[in-house]
Formats: C-alpha cells, sequence, structure tokens
C-alpha cells in the first residue's frame, strides 16, 4: 500500500535536501532510517527545501504493508532532527508533487505586520519572479494566492499560500521588503533593478502541503513529544516553531484553514 507521510526536521542539522546532496541530505537520512527497520521502498518528496529551512508539513510517499502506525513508531524511535508527524493512505497513482497548494511561513522578530503588509501585499497574485529567485531553468512565473501576517507579540509570522515556488523565492521576497523597510523605499518590485539578496534560511518553515481529498491522521507518541520540546529547546526560532505550530497539528493536518 502507498502512503503519503507528512514529517519535519531542523534543516540546519542537515547538508541539504535531495539525495546525494552533502554528507547528510535529508532525503539520505530519510532512506538510511526506513532501510534499518527493513523497508527498501523508494520515497518520492513533495518539496525540496533549500539549505537549511526547516518543515513541519513536507511529505514523501512510501509503498508499505504492514500496520502504519507501527512504522511511524519505528520512523520516530532515536531520530534526532527528523520527526514524522502524520499519515494518510493514497491511491498507488498519485506523487506527493502534485499538491494542491503550499504553505510557507517565515518567521520575523523585527518588523511588525504594520511595517511588512505594504510592501508584501504587491506579491500576491501571478507575476514573473526572475528577479526574485536562483534560476534553475524552471518557468519563474508563478501565483501566490495570499499572504497571511499575524504579529505574536515577540514575532510576526508571514505565510505564503500558493500551488508551488522556485528556488529562493520567498527568501528573496522577504530580503526585498527588509530592505525596503530599512532604506524607508516603495519600490515597485517588479521594476526593481538592483539585485535582491535573499534573507537568511533560518526563519523559513515549510508549514503544510495539502491534496484536494487527503486528510492526514496526526501520529501521538509521548516520546515524539519529549522529543520536540528537546530539539526546540536549541533556538528562539525553534522555539516559535514548537510553541506556535506543533500545537495546530489538527488543523493543519486536516487540511483546514
Amino acid at each position: 500500500m502507498r502512503y503519503f507521510i507528512k514529517f519535519g526536521y531542523f534543516g540546519t542539522d542537515f547538508t541539504g535536501f535531495q539525495k546525494g546532496n552533502g554528507a547528510r541530505s535529508v532525503e539520505d537520512s530519510i532512506l538510511a532510517k526506513l532501510q534499518s527497520i527493513g523497508v527498501t521502498s523508494p520515497i518520492s518528496s513533495a518539496a525540496r527545501t533549500d539549505r537549511e529551512v526547516s518543515a513541519i508539513g513536507n511529505v514523501f510517499s512510501v509503498e508499505y504493508n504492514g500496520n502504519i502506525k507501527n512504522l511511524m513508531a519505528l520512523l520516530n524511535k532515536g531520530s534526532a532532527s527528523l520527526f514524522y508527524l502524520a499519515y494518510s493512505p493514497v491511491e498507488s497513482s498519485l506523487r506527493p508533487r502534485h499538491s494542491s497548494m503550499k504553505v510557507y511561513r517565515y518567521l520575523c522578530s523585527s518588523y511588525s505586520k504594520r511595517m511588512l503588509e505594504p510592501h508584501l501585499r504587491k506579491f500576491t497574485g501571478t507575476h514573473d519572479f526572475s528577479h526574485f529567485s536562483r534560476r534553475d531553468g524552471r518557468n519563474p512565473v508563478r501565483t501566490i494566492d495570499r499572504i497571511d501576517i499575524v504579529d505574536y507579540g515577540t514575532f510576526t509570522a508571514i505565510d505564503f499560500w500558493g500551488k508551488s515556488f522556485i528556488w529562493q523565492q520567498i527568501r528573496r521576497i522577504m530580503g526585498f521588503v527588509f530592505s525596503q523597510i530599512e532604506e524607508e523605499r516603495d519600490d515597485d518590485p517588479f521594476s526593481y533593478a538592483r539585485a535582491v539578496k535573499p534573507a537568511p534560511p533560518q526563519q523559513l518553515i515549510l508549514l503544510d502541503v495539502r491534496y484536494p481529498g487527503i486528510v492526514f491522521t496526526p501520529f501521538r507518541e509521548k516520546s515524539l513529544e519529549r522529543l520536540l520540546i528537546e530539539k526546540t529547546r536549541r533556538s528562539f526560532y525553534a522555539f516559535l516553531l514548537f510553541e506556535h505550530i506543533i500545537s495546530s497539528l489538527d488543523s493543519i493536518y486536516t487540511g483546514k484553514s
């Protein structure tokens, strides 16, 4: 049977995402864990995040004929930087990359919604993001369906909703917005001629990947909760990830906005 497994990771603990990317990539680590428990199925992932970008809602597919709860428990056992949070049986023809929506969250501790919103709202809709991405041969025309900005007191969360994003797109958008605020400018981003430096990757999180008609079942286990609490003590942004996202597992993984 084919399953989609929703998983997360602390991006700073890996050398990249894609298999073969450095000494310890996310995909290589998942495959090594599967092989250690006797599962030889290949995997396919929904999104290949930039190096040092974290996730709580990425998805990979795996073929498994046993008890899926047992597999989830085995995957999480002894896991240091990867955590496996939800699952759903799917048709064998479905591929993780064929999602209907991705949600990325950028965490910002320096600027409020009032400061960010006038600049960020320019990026919603369909645009050519050639100057806001690292080119990799893919079509730079993308659609951002919406951008939500929420102040949490000590930090602000910016959520980007869209079917697909290209390499460094969100980080370069944030880099542009930060420079606009710092320089007190109000430029049209798509007529902007200066080079756009990407914002740091450590504050970007792949929050969720969604599919029409697929409902994920959250996996609950005390050992996983202890692992997340221990790991998220390491940094300010990891703590925020735990406090404000893990607490929303049910709404995230059932696909409710």
